[in-house]
């Protein structure tokens, strides 16, 4: 079985679309549960009605915004409780699947690398640009430390985010396409590669990693960074992190946080909070004990089996065949 975890808010019909387009394309047995983040316009109760009588499709609803991690962790749990799943797909509620063989593929994959946590091809419908694997580099505390810095700055000076926005608009555009281009230099979408930091957007979760893990996210961040600070669980654990571009979605970007700030200003400021916040996060880990980190992300019942090594990693995660 593939379970399916949708966070949705506000956009009704953009989640139905993602929902009709999992049923549609991907065979097998399967169960969608959409997790409503408390959306104000009560479209999570229009989902639940929408849905009701499906054995297929579950719809959770929270009692306040949980963010992007934590959010998405309910319905991960849920599944994880409710349904013996083979694989979880996380996956944002603007992406489509129209690939008719996805299940197929993922087995299929799954059968040469012996992976936890797996990132599809991510074609953008915004730029078509392909946005898997994110970064191909570590962290780096040092760039840490100057997104953080960046930001921080941008909220102590607003009315220079303003003027980004207005007359430097197209500057500041053409910056932000070269600097993904830059991130994402000698990257070939069409090979697949492993240990690399994936884009959030659809992430899916291994029946391996699934026993050994109460969350899917750090449940302690609240928006942004959760790839970077899930690739420094994965590097901790040593964990086989597999990008692949034989599974391919569409992502049609940023329509949850663009439904809630229709204002560009004010949408990115409350993007720098959340990026000061969450480079707070990956910082204090970071400086933690990784031991203790890891418990967070671990169960809290026992699970059969202990964390492997990176030693181990180095036998487990390679690309053969």
């Amino acid at each position: 079985m593939i379970g399916f975890v949708i966070l949705h808010y506000m956009l009704e019909d953009i989640t139905k679309d993602c929902v009709a387009s999992i049923l549609a394309n991907v065979t097998g047995d399967k169960h969608v549960v959409i997790v409503d983040n408390a959306s104000p316009n009560g479209s999570g109760s229009l989902l639940r009605d929408f849905y009701e009588g499906r054995d297929d499709v579950t719809v959770l609803i929270n009692e306040e915004n949980e963010g992007f991690s934590r959010g998405n962790n309910v319905g991960y749990s849920w599944l994880r409780d409710n349904c013996d799943c083979d694989y979880i797909v996380v996956l944002n509620n603007d992406t489509i699947i129209e690939q008719r063989d996805f299940a197929e593929e993922l087995a299929s994959v799954n059968s040469v690398v012996d992976f936890d946590i797996l990132g599809p091809d991510i074609l953008s419908m915004r730029d078509g640009m392909h946005q898997n694997p994110k970064r191909q580099k570590g962290i780096e505390r040092e760039r840490i430390e100057r997104v953080l810095a960046r930001h921080e700055f941008r909220l102590r000076h607003p009315f220079l985010v303003t003027l980004k926005h207005t007359l430097l608009a197209p500057a500041f555009g053409l910056r932000h396409r070269l600097q993904v281009r830059s991130n994402r230099r000698g990257f070939d979408p069409g090979q697949s590669s492993i240990n690399v930091i994936l884009h959030g957007a659809c992430v899916v979760f291994s029946r391996k990693y699934i026993a050994r893990h109460g969350h899917a996210f750090y449940p302690h961040n609240f928006m942004h960074s959760e790839s970077e600070i899930m690739h420094y669980f994965a590097q901790v654990e040593g964990l086989c992190v597999l990008y692949t571009p034989r599974l391919r979605i569409q992502h049609f970007e940023d329509m949850s946080t663009d439904a809630t700030h229709s204002d560009a200003v004010r949408k990115e400021l409350f993007v720098c909070k959340c990026m000061v916040d969450s480079s707070q996060v990956l910082l204090g880990l970071i400086d933690g004990d990784p031991e203790e980190n890891m418990l967070v992300m671990r169960d809290v019942s026992p699970v059969e089996g202990t964390p492997r090594t990176n030693q181990e990693q180095a036998t487990t995660c390679d690309l053969r065949g």
